[in-house]
C-alpha cells in the first residue's frame, strides 16, 4: 500500500541511481514500520497493534541519523513544518452486574444492578464541553488547533444476556500542538471525571493514560525547507505552501532526535473531487502529480 509521494521518493532515487549521480553525501531510504497511531489497549495486544513512530524511535535510538529528512506523504504538495502530539486516555466505569429479568412474589429482596454503560453515558456530555472548550481555546500560529474526540466505547459482555453491564471503557483523544503541555491535558480530564462524581457520588471513573505522543516543529528557515521549496518552484512556477498537520508524523521522532524533517509529496485526488484520504473512495493520485514530484525530489 504505497502512497503517490513514497511512490515518486522511490522513483526518484532510482532514476539517480541509473544516471549514476555523484552525491556529495549519503542518500538513506528508511522504510519503517509503524508510524501510524495505534497502542496495544486492552485485549489489543501484540505487534499488530504497535505504532506511534514505533519505527522512526528505533530508528533513531540504534545509531542511524541524518542532517535532514522528507517524509514523502501526500501533503498535496504543501511542505509541512510541524506535527502534532496527543493525550490517549482510557476511561473506566465499573458497576454491579445484576440481573435484567424480574421476579414474581415479595419474600426476596434484591439489590438493583448498576448498569456501568449508562454511568459513563451521564459523564459523556461534560467530556463533550470540556472537549469543545478546548477546541476553542487552542491555536497554532493563529489557527484552529488541538482536537477531542471519542475513539471507542466498549462495555458489558455481548456473550451474557440477562446480566447488566459491569464495566464500561471509553477511549478519548486529545490532540495537541507544541506548546501544549500534556500534564496540563490529562489534569484537565481528572478535573471532568472528579465533577462528575461529585454530581453523582455512584459514578466513579478510573482514568487510565495510555500513550502519549509528543508534537514537533522546526524553523522555516531550515535547510530541508528552503531546498524542497526552491526545487517545487522550479517545477511548478509558484511556492509551494508552507505550513503545519495536526497529525503524529514520523517527523516528530525525527526531529526531536535532532533531524530536522518535514512532510511533502505529490497530493492524494479522490475520484469524486477534492484533495485529501478519504476513506469511503480511497486515495488515488494522477500520473501528472506523480510525474512533477519525481521531478522535485530528483531537483532537491
Amino acid at each position: 500500500n504505497m502512497k503517490g509521494g513514497h511512490a515518486a521518493s522511490i522513483i526518484a532515487v532510482e532514476a539517480l541511481s541509473n544516471a549514476k549521480v555523484k552525491l556529495d553525501g549519503d542518500l538513506i531510504i528508511a522504510g519503517v514500520v509503524g508510524e501510524t497511531c495505534h497502542t496495544p489497549v486492552a485485549r489489543y495486544q501484540g505487534a499488530r497493534f504497535r505504532g506511534c513512530g514505533v519505527g522512526a524511535r528505533f530508528l533513531v535510538a540504534n545509531g542511524i541519523t541524518a542532517d535532514m529528512a522528507v517524509i514523502p506523504e501526500p501533503t498535496s504538495n504543501r511542505i509541512s513544518v510541524a506535527s502534532g502530539g496527543y493525550v490517549y486516555v482510557e476511561l473506566i466505569t465499573r458497576g454491579n452486574p445484576g440481573a435484567t429479568y424480574r421476579r414474581g412474589g415479595t419474600k426476596i429482596q434484591i439489590k438493583p444492578g448498576e448498569d456501568a454503560i449508562e454511568k459513563m453515558l451521564k459523564t459523556l456530555p461534560a467530556l463533550k464541553k470540556w472537549g469543545a472548550e478546548y477546541m476553542g481555546e487552542t491555536t497554532y500560529h493563529g489557527e484552529s488547533a488541538g482536537h477531542v474526540n471519542v475513539i471507542a466505547i466498549e462495555g458489558g459482555h455481548p456473550f451474557r444476556p440477562s446480566k447488566l453491564p459491569c464495566f464500561c471503557r471509553l477511549y478519548l483523544e486529545v490532540g495537541q500542538m507544541p506548546g501544549v503541555v500534556h500534564g496540563d491535558i490529562i489534569n484537565a480530564i481528572r478535573q471532568v471525571t472528579e465533577q462528575a462524581r461529585k454530581q453523582d457520588p455512584e459514578i466513579e471513573i478510573e482514568l487510565n493514560v495510555i500513550q502519549t505522543a509528543n508534537a514537533a516543529e522546526i524553523s522555516t528557515d531550515e535547510f530541508v525547507v528552503k531546498s524542497v521549496s526552491t526545487a517545487h518552484e522550479e517545477v511548478w512556477g509558484e511556492k509551494p505552501e508552507i505550513t503545519w498537520d495536526g497529525w503524529y508524523a514520523d517527523t516528530a521522532p525525527l526531529t526531536r532526535a535532532g533531524i530536522p524533517s518535514i512532510c511533502y509529496g505529490p497530493q492524494g485526488r479522490m475520484s469524486g473531487g477534492g484533495s485529501g484520504y478519504y476513506p469511503k473512495e480511497g486515495e488515488h493520485v494522477s500520473v501528472n502529480d506523480l510525474t512533477k514530484g519525481v521531478e522535485v525530489f530528483i531537483r532537491n
